[in-house]
């Protein structure tokens, strides 16, 4: 099972392309079937980040946390897995912890943390 049973091969190239590893699956010599190593080791580390994001989203969750999700990845892929995470996360709780705030928009509060002391500010706009 590779997320939730119900997944099929469509909810897969969805995700992917969301999280911008389409282009490599399409490169890879046995689409998704080709090995990738032992915990991935034959992807670069914004690859692996990117597949993991994916695998999440493909699950049955109703919270996820993500920690430092995009710290590999250039600015204009890091948007497009926000993007994504905005998109697959409607309706459910979204915890993002980052050195960099995401430019995600809605967000429903944002705590910022400054040596252990956190400000909470309600409907504010990340980014």
């Amino acid at each position: 099972m590779f997320a939730r049973e119900a997944v099929t091969e469509e909810d897969i190239h969805r995700v992917l392309a969301a999280v911008r590893l389409d282009d490599l699956v399409s490169h890879l010599p046995h689409g998704l079937d080709t090995p990738i190593g032992v915990e991935g080791l034959q992807l670069s580390g914004g690859e692996r980040q990117r597949l993991a994001v994916a695998r999440a989203l493909l699950a049955d969750w109703q919270v996820l946390v993500v920690v430092e999700v995009t710290s590999a990845l250039d600015g204009v892929t890091s948007d497009e897995v926000y993007n994504a995470l905005r998109v697959y996360c409607a309706g459910k709780t979204l915890v993002i912890i980052a050195h960099r705030l995401p430019r995600i928009d809605p967000t429903d509060q944002v705590v910022l943390v400054d040596q252990g002391a956190g400000t909470v500010t309600p409907g504010s706009r990340a980014g």
